[in-house]
């Protein structure tokens, strides 16, 4: 491994004006007369220093690896690893690193395959000057460094969007976790003044007790006489039906509150970026009780999930904020042609769809008019009054589905007859084309 900081020989006077462009490139090459001269190009470039270091094999590329270059110059014929594979190889391990391939052949087609694979450009041997050279590694780091940026405005939109659902929810989250709080304190009530009744009859039988195993005291009848009444009394019998009830209710009342919490955190929670196999009714599940206080006076929910259905490796805080949108615009399509018809229906159904899960949310609301479907997955696209939608939500949740997952988002809608949202998740990590 040879590794050194470049010098400007042509203009190595101009020193601040280098280090403005300081870059550091990895060189996976095994020709040394090939790495030469890719060293020499890079020592005759006129506005970047070049921090070099050189290898021959991937097996020195973890010792090399530190700290990451800021560009990776890659042939592709090497010791210990040929052809795509040695792209695939490097860019799981340096996945920030731009590569940019430097090949004996002159193959296009293996040049269209190799960026595929995640290479950046494709550069011939003995067909570049240095200029050309310079200028090809700057845009691949420029290009990495804007995508990395991207990323990180994507991960602040992301969570800015998961605190304003928070936000909208925030009032049917608080009545939801009030109702079961008031019953448990009911029951607690109860209990507190059933302890009362139970605990005098418990005492009024122990005196008693003691009495009929002394020896030496007499017998009292009329004491034996009312402990039975007691203990037959209309409030014993009370309680003794009744508290088996209230505790099973206060415990019904902490399973429901315990879900709307583990419910919110995980639409809140920042996630880990990374992707990992979850069972998408629990997702939906989730989704169905923080979303509660939006649809529960607008609509009946009928859950209808294929048990078939294995688990999906994806991003499931993401995917969470997805079905929250679609299940809360479902809620206000509905709240806004509520009428004399009562109740209308959210349906949430999965199945097997060849090789993806398909998630379907439908409504019998209003419906999108025809007009109007080829925009609602447009950024800041919404139907709704000013200041009621930010028209990023579907937009968001496209970017999530499709270019995240690598999946698909369709809507089905008619006038008058509802709308139905049809979300397709491979079962096995895609990334979008």
């Amino acid at each position: 491994m040879l590794c050194a900081m470049g010098m400007n020989s042509a203009a190595g006077m101009n020193t601040a004006k280098s280090l403005e462009q300081h870059v550091r490139v990895l060189l996976i090459e095994d020709s040394p007369v090939d790495a030469l001269l890719v060293r020499r190009h890079l020592e005759r470039a006129t506005d970047t220093l070049f921090d070099q270091c050189h290898i021959g094999s991937l097996a020195e590329l973890a010792d090399a690896a530190q700290p990451e270059p800021d560009v990776v110059l890659l042939d592709l014929g090497l010791p210990d690893s040929d052809g795509l594979e040695t792209v695939h190889r490097v860019r799981v391990a340096l996945p920030s690193a731009p590569i940019v391939v430097l090949s004996g052949h002159d193959d296009d087609q293996l040049a269209i395959l190799a960026v595929r694979e995640g290479a950046r450009d494709y550069l011939l041997k003995g067909a570049i000057d240095p200029r050309a050279l310079e200028r090809t590694l700057l845009h691949a780091v420029e290009w990495s460094r804007a995508e990395a940026a991207r990323r990180s405005a994507e991960r602040e939109l992301h969570a800015a969007r998961k605190l304003e659902a928070l936000g909208r929810l925030t009032a049917g989250i608080a009545h939801e976790i009030n109702t079961p709080t008031q019953f448990i304190g009911d029951n607690l009530a109860f209990l507190g003044r059933s302890f009362s009744t139970v605990l005098a009859t418990l005492r009024q039988c122990r005196d008693l007790v003691r009495r009929l195993v002394d020896p030496q005291a007499p017998r009292d009848y009329e004491a034996l006489r009312l402990a039975a009444a007691a203990l037959d009394s209309d409030e014993v019998r009370f309680c003794e039906e009744q508290i088996p009830a209230a505790v099973s209710e206060a415990l019904d009342g902490v399973k429901r509150v315990a879900t709307i919490v583990a419910s919110t955190k995980a639409l809140s929670h920042p996630g880990h970026g990374q992707r990992r196999a979850v069972d998408l009714h629990q997702v939906l599940d989730a989704t169905l009780t923080l979303a509660r206080g939006e649809w529960k006076r607008v609509a009946e929910v009928e859950r209808e999930y294929d048990g078939a259905l294995p688990p999906v490796l994806c991003y499931p805080d993401e995917l969470n904020q997805v079905f929250v949108n679609l299940v809360v615009n479902a809620a206000q399509a509905m709240a806004a042609a509520a009428g004399a018809e009562g109740k209308g229906r959210i349906t949430v159904r999965t199945r097997l769809d060849g090789g993806c899960a398909a998630i379907e949310i439908g409504d019998t609301g209003p419906g999108i008019p025809r007009e109007l479907r080829d925009k609602i997955f447009e950024p800041f696209f919404t139907t709704k009054q000013v200041g009621e939608g930010s028209g990023q939500g579907l937009a968001i949740a496209y970017s999530v589905v499709v270019e995240r997952h690598g999946g698909s988002i369709e809507v089905e809608s008619e006038r008058g007859r509802g709308t139905k949202f049809v979300v397709r998740l491979p079962l096995e990590h895609r990334p979008a084309a």
